[in-house]
């Protein structure tokens, strides 16, 4: 936390030392600062605490205000942005964090108390089941099982008795039953996993350490007994067919855009404009004085006319059949010939596959068709393995990216399995040459860069496949430009590309987990990725 301090104003709220509390995970993170979720130490109760990250007099004064709204405590009769706003902060937090179907979908406070200096703690608190009054539309890439009889059934069991265990909200994965293991997991809210191990609640963790199949360790805070069986594997194969749905994306028209923190800023008309070029993807909606505003996945909001829907991408690579390496695609809109040389008979358009199944004399052409001819100049054409990269077993998946012509092959061994077009880095952020092994994969991820020369947000990315720190595979719904180069550095992949090839590699990613990390003691090791030109 910074060194600056709450106002005087602050004072006549009752204060507590962060030692009372035991974090686990952030919630959520707006301009104005953060909610962490936490175990209070004295009751062992789950709390949401609010943090403030900005450091000014302005932001500490409208921290205050929430503080006091979310209390009960207004500042003043006279101030209408205290009245009415009873658990503002937390509501959001803790509502968009959970499925439209499940039993905590209300949050009240019990506590009313300052953390010295930038922090106030409001107690969540699970209501009975009840129907939100503006159900959100289900924006998640996979879609959702309603939480069922199984978890209320399981309640009088014991975790390590009940046919699984339900995670309540995203939860990291240890190595070994300390929270300063290394994390080799995350998994995500309503996933189900055997229990099969209890250790005492130290390091870290406020109850028992609980071990998972098919590895690693949790928290108990983080899970409930179900009497479902566990997370069934959802995985699609390299002939998969079906067009990935990512709905509730877009891009911010800046010139126009202002982003409100929160509910709370959004009534006060506070807000602020887009610190750079922004994609964002919206989870729900709010209406504040009769205007309706997105909510973004983070708590913050903003208007919808702000907003240009992103359309992603149709595209697909396609499975390579009997290890025979013969498509192509055209760089450009290409003609077809009778015969080498001659006249066209008809144009293929930009970005068209085509199978190649001779060459002519010279080389200078491909036949793709009876009496059919491209020059292959025209085409970009992947040129198989003849060798293994160093480290790579006989069977071993993994990728051959050609900086050159914009293509990604994917192997087993030396066995081209797979083919497609990619997006690499453009002339200012040109992908380097790699030969690096994924590190660790992410379901969903937001990459967001705020270096001076260029700032710029990109929320939710799917599947991104992290080779190197801030470098990945990953798909990409905002741009359909793939065979050119366009990103910030990373490979792009078409969303169909992506979720195959995210599933095709390793390490696998079990059932119900958001994201895996390699280890050197847990493995498997992940899949190389070799780029060059």
């Amino acid at each position: 936390m910074g060194s600056g301090s709450l106002p005087a104003t602050a004072d006549a709220l009752p204060r507590v030392a962060w030692e009372s509390y035991s974090r686990i995970d952030e919630l959520a993170r707006g301009g104005l600062g953060r909610i962490i979720r936490a175990i209070d130490k004295r009751t062992g109760r789950t709390v949401a605490i609010k943090e403030m990250l900005a450091d000014n007099s302005d932001a500490a004064a409208r921290f205050v205000r929430v503080a006091r709204c979310v209390t009960g405590r207004p500042s003043s009769r006279d101030d209408p942005k205290a009245e009415g706003a009873i658990c503002v902060e937390t509501r959001i937090a803790t509502i968009k964090r959970e499925p439209r179907r499940t039993l905590c979908i209300r949050t009240t406070c019990e506590t009313r108390e300052v953390i010295p200096h930038r922090a106030f703690v409001c107690l969540v608190a699970c209501a009975r089941p009840v129907a939100s009054p503006n159900p959100e539309r289900d924006l998640d890439l996979e879609s959702r099982r309603p939480v069922d009889a199984g978890v209320v059934d399981g309640a009088a069991l014991d975790l390590l008795d009940a046919p699984s265990v339900r995670f309540t909200s995203n939860a990291p994965v240890r190595a070994d039953a300390s929270a300063a293991s290394a994390r080799i997991g995350i998994v995500g809210r309503d996933g189900r996993a055997k229990a099969v191990e209890a250790r005492p609640p130290i390091d870290g963790c406020p109850k028992r350490w609980i071990r998972i199949e098919p590895r690693g360790w949790v928290c108990e805070v983080n899970l409930v007994a179900s009497t479902e069986p566990p997370t069934r594997a959802a995985r699609v194969g390299l002939d998969d067919d079906t067009q990935p749905e990512l709905v509730g994306y877009g891009s911010v028209r800046v010139a126009s855009a202002w982003i409100y923190d929160d509910v709370a800023d959004a009534d006060a008309n506070g807000g602020h404009a887009p610190p750079g070029s922004m994609q964002v993807r919206a989870v729900g909606e709010q209406r504040i004085g009769g205007l309706r505003y997105l909510q973004l996945g983070d708590g913050s909001l903003i208007e919808p006319h702000a907003v240009a829907p992103s359309v992603p991408s149709s595209f697909h690579g396609t499975v390579v059949l009997d290890s025979k390496l013969d498509v192509a695609w055209t760089r450009r809109a290409a003609g077809v010939y009778a015969k080498p040389g001659g006249r066209a008979t008809r144009t293929l358009p930009a970005r068209s596959q085509v199978a190649i199944r001779e060459s002519s004399a010279d080389r200078r052409f491909v036949r793709i068709g009876e009496a059919e001819w491209v020059a292959r100049a025209e085409l970009r054409i992947p040129v198989a393995a003849e060798k293994l990269p160093p480290g790579v077993g006989e069977s071993e998946r993994w990728f051959d990216v050609d900086l050159d012509d914009q293509l990604l092959v994917a192997y087993e061994g030396l066995r081209p399995v797979y083919a497609t077009l990619v997006s690499t880095g453009r002339r200012a952020h040109a992908t380097p040459p790699a030969l690096a092994r994924v590190a660790v994969k992410h379901r969903t991820t937001t990459m967001i860069n705020s270096s001076a020369d260029e700032s710029y947000s990109v929320a939710d990315v799917p599947w991104s496949m992290f080779y190197e720190q801030t470098l990945a595979l990953h798909g990409t719904y905002w741009h359909d430009a793939f065979g050119t180069v366009r990103s910030h550095g990373c490979v792009n992949l078409a969303p169909r590309d992506a979720r195959i090839l995210y599933d095709w590699s390793e390490p696998e990613v079990p059932p119900g987990w958001n994201a895996v990390y390699t280890t050197p003691s847990m493995g498997p090791k992940g899949s190389l990725v070799h780029i060059h030109r």
